[in-house]
């Protein structure tokens, strides 16, 4: 009724209103490097880990700024047997979310084990946890090729999606949802993945994500609201069905911001820190947003057509109150560190 529209409506505005208010009062992430990633140290660690290689030093080098759950620095290698450039990524030095993924020591393994699959990232090279020089445990890739073109936080596209854009996009999110997943795998059993292993529908795969977030909120240390329960006890009460689908690979954030283009192939998949096992209808979400669509019916036909499992508009509009969550769980995440008052 209108009393009771009129108060979810203002309990809503409230809680949206929060983090941004709270969020004007916490300082600015800084935009230079994390303690210790200075040029000269970079160069100092690189000699020490590679004494063989004569006459190292460290060319071209950038911080990149900004950055949530780490920070990517670019940086170059030159030697007397050439140059290679490559990418940090590090932790950054106040842990802002808790998800698995976003310590670089549980994502160096995601990164192998889709690097091995054949999946389009660059190669992960070596994971440093010992934080004694820089303050953090980081990963060092070599840097990967390509372009971006759109956004996942504006919903703005830089070109035109041409019918080969789309359906190269269809192929790789295919190849991702294709990588066998092997349960008795030091990978699977002994990585943060294993906690998908024992849902084998994807009912059981819903439900677990929903909790899962839930919990994070938790673990962040906020409040469940009245809005953010509603949407709970919504997702719980309509999980999909439990049909016989096998949960597969997931990216987790297979948008365009996270994606690099060549011409009109994908060269790269770019962070996989909240890669898990789940259902595909999962996938389409980031994609659909960063497209600036709800729905997209001829890339799904498309898809299923190409080998993927059926999925159906429902459960793709179901996982879409799950990115609410998501979202409202990324920015309670700040609020646990109140910088600046």
């Amino acid at each position: 009724d209108a009393g009771r529209r009129n108060y979810l409506e203002r309990v809503c505005a409230w809680e949206y209103e929060l983090p941004r208010r709270r969020g004007q009062r916490l300082a600015v992430l800084d935009a230079g490097a994390p303690a210790g990633f200075t040029r000269e140290a970079l160069e100092h660690y690189l000699r020490g880990k590679f004494p063989s290689r004569g006459n190292l030093r460290v060319g071209d080098f950038a911080i990149l700024p900004g950055g949530y759950s780490k920070r990517t620095i670019f940086f170059s290698i030159d030697d007397d047997a050439g140059s290679e450039a490559l990418v940090i990524r590090a932790n950054q030095p106040t842990r802002n979310i808790k998800t698995d993924g976003a310590d670089v020591r549980q994502e160096y393994p995601v990164l192998r084990f889709a690097f091995k699959a054949g999946l389009p990232l660059p190669e992960p090279l070596w994971l440093e946890t010992d934080e004694s020089l820089f303050g953090v445990s980081f990963v060092v890739c070599r840097k990967a090729a390509g372009r971006t073109i759109g956004s996942g936080h504006t919903n703005q596209m830089f070109q035109a999606i041409t019918p080969e854009i789309r359906a190269e996009l269809v192929h790789r999110m295919r190849q991702v949802h294709a990588t066998p997943i092997d349960a008795s795998s030091d990978f699977m059993s002994k990585s943060h993945m294993s906690r998908w292993l024992p849902y084998r529908d994807l009912r059981a795969t819903a439900i677990a994500s929903v909790n899962f977030w839930m919990q994070e909120a938790v673990d962040q240390g906020g409040s469940v609201g009245p809005s953010l329960q509603r949407v709970y006890d919504w997702l719980i009460a309509n999980a999909p069905p439990a049909i016989p689908y096998t949960p597969v690979f997931l990216h987790g954030d297979f948008g365009l911001h996270n994606i690099l283009f060549e011409g009109e192939r994908i060269s790269t998949l770019l962070d996989w820190e909240i890669a898990k096992i789940g259902d595909p209808a999962e996938e389409f979400l980031p994609l659909f947003m960063s497209l600036a669509t709800d729905y997209d019916e001829a890339l799904v036909r498309d898809y299923m057509a190409a080998g993927g499992q059926p999925v159906s508009r429902f459960r793709i509009t179901y996982y879409l109150l799950l990115v609410v969550v998501r979202v409202l769980v990324v920015d309670v995440a700040p609020l646990r560190h109140p910088r600046g008052g």
